[in-house]
């Protein structure tokens, strides 16, 4: 139809990732599951986050996709971590995923800034502390 408008296709990507359980209190199981909960929020931020530099280069400077995200959350499997994604234009998804692989990789290996962690630690950078 030629009056028709092609519209921009988009996908949505999702990667869940399980990490390794760990154990902060376990002298307090309840109390154990909040604090690994705050620690994958805190790195989902951290990582995945508006301020991340994934963030900067995917969303605002490449403009590959519209956003991305990452943290876990309630389910029945604890140690999954996800990475969530809207990708712009299907050609670039083997690049955003390689991206997202690389920065997991990074957050393994190497420690974070101890100036950006404190940062996102403020009253008001953790969803809710305001």
């Amino acid at each position: 139809d030629a009056g028709r408008m092609e519209q921009p296709s988009t996908v949505f990507r999702k990667r869940g990732l399980l990490v390794h359980r760990f154990s902060l209190r376990r002298d307090n199981p309840e109390l154990d599951a909040m604090m690994r909960g705050a620690a994958a929020m805190l790195l989902g931020d951290l990582a995945f986050g508006e301020t991340s530099e994934i963030n900067k280069k995917l969303v605002l400077e490449e403009q590959r996709v519209q956003y991305i995200q990452g943290g876990s959350g309630p389910s029945r499997d604890p140690e999954l971590f996800t990475i969530n994604t809207m990708v712009k234009d299907p050609a670039d998804i083997a690049a955003v995923e390689e991206e997202i692989y690389k920065t997991v990789e990074q957050y393994k290996t190497t420690p974070v800034d101890p100036q950006r962690l404190a940062d996102q630690l403020e009253p008001g950078q953790i969803p809710g502390s305001s």
